[in-house]
């Protein structure tokens, strides 16, 4: 598929728009309709969530990013892989080119589970020409592809469009400066913990958070990185400018590069209703090329808590550790399941964590939930008799900072964690890792997924359970979006591939609006964000 530049952004990484159709029906936020079944397979139903118009700088120019996030959900108990996305944004109303992208995805959605998938878009339009019919409001024609645990393909088809009053970019109101007197409290985190929806990006986790009670991001979970790291753009929309004596954090990134970051103080960041207080964090642009994601969420704000990831319902869960309640976190599970737990070192606010790769080789392996890939060292790749073969298979990895960094994959039998194994699992080979002493690599999202997560910092344990052994959130929980800027959640009927806007509106008895047709100079580019592949380390 061809690239294009940063400069043309609109991007994938996807977020859906809801059939809030009327024409266009305002006020769709208090409308909450079921998930609805999704034409071209009765086992998919879908939902549209969290619409977002947000500010953002790109290539130094400030631009709104729509925002939204895809809720697809299994219900009759099959495993389905989408491999192909197509979709089509149109901007009835407004003379800009209408876009169509073509992307490979590895979209794995298991038996009656939950996958949420992001998208934004950034079309760029004058103000001369937009001014005149308002703020945009595009329509999006979405087709995922792919087969189903008998071979069998699976098409879906769905058509769904913004609404006609969409939020308004968060700019937030700039606040006074802290200065460099740096608070001497110990950070501890308030409330009674939360569960949150979260959306995946390749094998990693996107949630949302509220920094200072009043400005929304999106944040990648990351427990590879030590401390939490928000992008210049937002630390200058939250009013924070980090002075010349301003005190700084040296950070090591996935292939061995190095910088020095400033360092500020956020009077708090919360997740949920889980909250931590006078949090120093680094400023510093993780993923350059992903203007929708704000920043890292690290180590320093996740040590406060137990957090369980259940990746097969999509949810983060945030216990606070008590002094009164020193004992064990990790959940109960039902009678006849055997999960697995196994003890953590914790080096700074990074984790270790003991494993065995094809039965034969221990290993210890950096816990890292921002990385896509599992991958080891060559020198443990060799004791374990991996090497790549010529012509092998590689892999790219977008780190902090912006740097592809390129690596050979290899297959690995097997990779056990106290009796939680994954088999056939493709693992990346590279020389260096972030961290204080020596590792035999990272334990990656790919192999993570697989389980219910449960990381429990206080009591050094972490436990691994299979899908389903736990009790998870209701189904199609929203998560309460703090800003009152947040659409959803919107579900709507999907159509069959193939099936146009205008043929599905007449299906339903409405009349639709023209679609945007000529050459204009102007119009939205599309740039598929295939570099969900971070990661990094401080």
């Amino acid at each position: 598929m061809p690239r294009r530049s940063p400069s043309q952004a609109i991007g994938l990484r996807y977020a859906l728009l809801a059939t809030c159709l009327g024409i266009m029906i305002t006020g769709c936020a208090a409308l909450t309709p079921p998930s609805r079944v999704a034409s071209g397979h009765p086992a998919v139903a879908w939902q549209a969530t969290d619409f977002r118009v947000i500010a953002r700088t790109v290539d130094d120019a400030d631009r709104e990013l729509y925002t939204f996030t895809l809720v697809l959900e299994e219900t009759q108990g099959s495993a389905i892989t989408f491999t192909q996305l197509d979709y089509n944004i149109y901007h009835p109303g407004i003379d800009l080119i209408p876009t169509s992208e073509r992307a490979t995805i590895a979209w794995k959605l298991r038996p009656h589970s939950e996958l949420r998938q992001l998208f934004y878009s950034s079309p760029y339009c004058s103000v001369a020409r937009c001014t005149k019919s308002g703020r945009l409001t595009p329509w999006w024609h979405i087709r995922l592809t792919g087969t189903d645990d008998r071979g069998q393909p699976v098409r879906v088809g769905i058509d769904l469009a913004w609404p006609s009053h969409p939020p308004a970019a968060t700019l937030g109101e700039p606040q006074e400066s802290p200065g460099t007197d740096w608070p001497t409290t110990t950070v501890m985190p308030a409330g009674v913990g939360s569960t949150v929806p979260f959306a995946t990006m390749g094998h990693t986790v996107l949630v949302h958070a509220m920094l200072n009670h009043r400005e929304p991001v999106t944040l990648l979970l990351d427990t590879g990185a030590t401390r939490t790291l928000l992008t210049p753009d937002i630390i200058r929309r939250l009013g924070l400018t980090p002075a010349a004596d301003t005190p700084k954090s040296a950070i090591v990134m996935l292939g061995g590069q190095r910088a020095q970051i400033p360092l500020v103080s956020l009077a708090s960041l919360t997740v949920g209703e889980s909250t931590v207080a006078d949090l120093q964090v680094g400023v510093f642009t993780p993923l350059p090329h992903t203007p929708f994601i704000d920043g890292l969420l690290g180590g320093d704000f996740l040590k406060h808590f137990t957090l369980t990831l259940t990746y097969a319902r999509s949810r983060l869960q945030l216990t606070p550790h008590t002094a009164s309640a020193p004992e064990s976190h990790l959940p109960t599970v039902p009678p006849g399941t055997v999960p697995t737990t196994v003890p953590i070192e914790t080096v700074g606010n990074h984790i270790l964590v003991r494993a065995l790769l094809n039965q034969r080789e221990a290993v210890t392996l950096l816990l890292d939930t921002g990385a896509t890939h599992t991958m080891l060292t060559p020198e443990a790749a060799r004791r374990v008799g991996l090497a790549p073969a010529p012509g092998a298979f590689t892999g790219a990895l977008q780190v902090v900072g912006g740097n592809k960094v390129r690596f050979p994959l290899v297959p690995l039998a097997s990779l056990d964690m106290g009796g939680a194994v994954v088999e056939n699992l493709r693992v990346g080979i590279l020389s260096t890792f972030p961290g204080t002493r020596p590792v035999d690599g990272l334990l990656g999202g790919d192999f993570l997924e697989h389980f219910t997560l449960t990381l429990d910092y206080s009591g050094k344990q972490l436990q691994l359970d299979p899908p389903g052994a736990t009790d998870g959130p209701a189904r199609s929980a929203v998560s309460a979006w703090k800003s009152g800027r947040r659409y959803g959640p919107i579900s709507g009927a999907a159509l069959p591939s193939g099936s146009g806007i205008g043929t599905w509106l007449s299906a339903q008895g409405l009349v639709p609006l023209p679609l945007p047709r000529g050459e204009g100079a102007e119009g939205p580019v599309t740039a598929p964000l295939h570099l969900a592949y971070l990661l990094l380390d401080t």
